[in-house]
């Protein structure tokens, strides 16, 4: 952690980032440290004395989220329906990630608005399922090799509700087709990124989108771009159903046994058995 910690401190000195990942910097970089503050108990019968660090308790605190992350599969545990669940992908296409990064908070409601609607319109549908699913989200924007990459993780219902009634899908291999979701995604994608055109801030790297023609262009090549999405078989037991998402809503961008070094400034790590 210590290291980790160093690494922080040091990019900060030398890069601006936005507030809200300021503050977890920060907080992460003070975590388990005195100038958070500390406890200090002392034995009554030997006087034997002991410091206790205060955690930051951020979301991000690769030191922090344990205990949050099993207090969030505990609680969803209770919430979670008698049936197998879908895990399904929804990413978004390379040539909008530098949009994507400049308008964060709009863009990724985009996402996530565009990749639950999409399976509730093909669960509508008869012919796959007919009836409402139930959907837990969680939006992520990097990979393991730390590169941007901004997508959603979405458990669904294999199965869903119509009028009360539950409903099973009619098919017991699949919940629907993944290719025709990631096709029924891509509209309702570019369907809520013409909404928000105007909202939209372009810095020098994307400033040709305040023509309308190069505009208009871009929406063109998004038609035709594959929207990559990926639907994962059914989980049978909803512990691991909930165990494995936890990771998902709690993992951290990087933990300090993935960091190989750090030196002048350069961090090397591991990713799948590799080092970058």
């Amino acid at each position: 952690m210590q290291q980790i910690q160093e690494i922080i401190q040091n990019s900060m000195q030398n890069h601006k980032f936005n507030n809200k990942v300021t503050k977890a910097l920060n907080q992460i970089a003070i975590c388990h440290t005195k100038e958070l503050g500390y406890l200090m108990l002392k034995c009554q019968n030997c006087n034997h004395q002991e410091l206790i660090t205060k955690s930051c308790g951020n979301r991000n605190c690769p030191l922090c989220q344990k205990s949050s992350q099993e207090k969030w599969i505990n609680n969803w545990l209770k919430a979670m329906l008698d049936c197998t669940y879908y895990h399904i992908v929804a990413t978004t296409p390379d040539i909008l990630y530098q949009i994507t990064y400049e308008n964060q908070e709009i863009m990724y409601k985009i996402l996530q608005k565009a990749s639950a609607q999409a399976i509730i319109k093909m669960c509508k549908d008869k012919k796959y399922l007919g009836a409402k699913p139930g959907i837990l989200q969680i939006l992520h924007t990097w990979t393991q090799k730390m590169l941007y990459h901004p997508h959603c993780h979405m458990l669904v219902t294999n199965g869903g509700f119509k009028d009360d009634n539950w409903v099973e899908p009619k098919n017991d291999k699949y919940l629907f087709p993944v290719k025709a979701y990631s096709e029924v995604y891509r509209g309702m994608y570019i369907k809520e990124l013409k909404k928000v055109r105007n909202k939209l801030k372009f810095s020098d790297k994307t400033k040709e989108y305040e023509n309308d023609a190069n505009w208009d262009k871009l929406i063109n090549e998004l038609y035709k771009k594959e929207f990559v999405t990926y639907i994962k078989e059914p989980y049978e037991d909803p512990k691991t159903v909930m165990d494995y998402f936890g990771r998902y809503a709690y993992r951290v961008a990087i933990t300090e046994s993935r960091i190989v070094s750090y030196e002048n400034g350069i961090v090397k790590f591991k990713y799948h058995g590799a080092t970058v």
